[in-house]
């Protein structure tokens, strides 16, 4: 954790916070972000799971995302067959038929 200024265009509020005073040495900091569980919370968050992801697909190589194009065509295919055999008598008891 390197400690130097930023400009407020790159930062962003969260609902995470710790309370201290206004310049805390680093090992205050580091102490009540520990007491605070900051790592977990962020971890918990939907902004540090999206993160997670995108790292995690970053880091595939060529055979992994071509793993990936297969799952993706699998489940459209399972989608197709649940449209077709259960959604389209959900369109008909909607009488949405000009959807078919």
């Amino acid at each position: 954790m390197v400690r130097c200024q930023m400009n407020f265009k790159r930062l962003s509020l969260t609902d995470i916070k710790i309370d201290i005073k206004r310049i805390p040495k680093k090992a205050t900091l580091i102490k009540a972000m520990e007491e605070a569980d900051v790592k977990t919370k962020w971890e918990n968050s939907s902004w540090g799971k999206k993160l997670v992801v995108q790292k995690r697909r970053a880091s595939l190589n060529d055979f992994d995302r071509f793993k990936v194009m297969l799952a993706k065509i699998k489940v459209r295919h399972f989608t197709t067959i649940w449209f077709i055999s259960v959604g389209h008598d959900f369109f008909h008891l909607l009488n949405l038929s000009f959807f078919i």
